[in-house]
């Protein structure tokens, strides 16, 4: 079992959240980021392959989060 930390990083499509996404991942993070749409999924597994992760989020959608 890994004993690797494993960050949840809200809104990281740009910005602020990208970067953050970067930086813990070459930390040696193991890093979920969170994005609107589900195209951009890849380009936050693209980051860091293995270490990234991209998972869809709108937290603006209610319905999905009930869901």
């Amino acid at each position: 079992m890994s004993k690797r930390k494993i960050w949840l990083i809200t809104g990281v499509s740009s910005g602020f959240g990208r970067k953050l996404v970067m930086k813990a991942a070459q930390a040696g993070y193991i890093v979920i980021g969170t994005v609107r749409k589900p195209e951009q999924v890849k380009e936050i597994d693209a980051i860091s392959p293995g270490n990234t992760y991209g998972a869809v989020l709108d937290v603006n959608d209610h319905a999905a989060g009930r869901a």
